[in-house]
């Protein structure tokens, strides 16, 4: 009698272990939107105009090629 209700219980948690896995499963793969990079950005600090009490910002900048 003990060892029917021991497989009874074994057999419930393993199938309460495999539908928390499933369900764990199905909600990462259809809520979660997959991992993708779509352009790499590249930041660049610049000074304000010269002056010798103007700090330098701690702001990022888009990156912008030297103007000639």
């Amino acid at each position: 009698r003990a060892l029917l209700r021991g497989g009874v219980l074994a057999c419930t948690a393993l199938l309460l272990l495999w539908a928390a896995i499933f369900l764990y499963g199905s909600f990462y793969f259809s809520c979660l939107p997959p991992a993708a990079l779509l352009r790499p950005v590249h930041f660049a600090f610049r000074c304000g105009p010269p002056a010798p009490q103007t700090p330098c910002p701690t702001d990022p900048l888009p990156h912008r090629p030297p103007q000639t």
